[in-house]
């Protein structure tokens, strides 16, 4: 997966938000289900922000889980 920003502002980074901020947080969530986070751009022409998502297959099928 792959987030694209108009390059305005400094290279993304894992902040800690205020508790009733309003931003902050989408990075760190990421990073936390990701077995890979990586960015690449600059200020003036954006940033990428990628994820590699690891998905494995369920042990029962997801109506079973479910119920």
């Amino acid at each position: 997966m792959t987030v694209y920003d108009s390059g305005q502002g400094s290279v993304p980074a894992i902040v800690h938000p205020a508790l009733l901020g309003e931003g902050g947080r989408g990075l760190p969530l990421v990073t936390a289900l990701a077995s890979q986070v990586g960015c690449r751009g600059s200020q003036s022409h954006g940033h990428a922000v990628w994820a590699q998502l690891t998905v494995e297959k369920a042990s029962a099928p997801l109506r079973t889980l479910m119920t």
